[in-house]
């Protein structure tokens, strides 16, 4: 899959740095994995008879597309210092992905026990976490 995914974004990197410079290698970054995720999908599919629900996919990748949106608009209104822009993005991040998983209903309660699970290895910070988590499950 390695190999796959370099002699894909070899030529593809090679083309869009030259073009678009940055924006060009992190276009390549995006679409050189896609061939290799689709047949790694596949051979488990045929391996193993696992299937991904692509649903609860679309519906992930929508809230993280809807809040980096928000996110990038957001600051590209605003100037800010290096710090001062790190922690808008951040609270605005937290603050549109919330209200986004919970109207597209992205996380299941599996996977808000789960997230809970996790968050208690985090220490001080779990109790902000299971706060979150206690928003989503309702």
């Amino acid at each position: 899959m390695t190999l796959l995914t370099a002699t894909i974004g070899f030529p593809i990197a090679s083309a869009l740095i030259l073009w678009f410079g940055v924006l060009g290698l992190i276009a390549t970054a995006l679409i050189t994995g896609i061939p290799s995720m689709l047949i790694g999908l596949r051979y488990i599919r045929k391996q193993y008879g696992v299937t991904v629900d692509l649903e609860i996919v679309d519906k992930d990748t929508y809230s993280i597309r809807h809040s980096g949106n928000c996110n990038l608009c957001g600051y590209l209104a605003v100037r800010f210092s290096e710090l001062d822009g790190v922690s808008y993005r951040v609270i605005t991040f937290v603050a549109t992905i919330i209200p986004s998983i919970m109207v597209t209903r992205a996380i299941s309660r599996s996977d808000i026990n789960n997230l809970r699970e996790l968050a208690i290895g985090l220490g001080p910070v779990a109790r902000l976490t299971n706060s979150i988590l206690n928003i989503l499950k309702k």
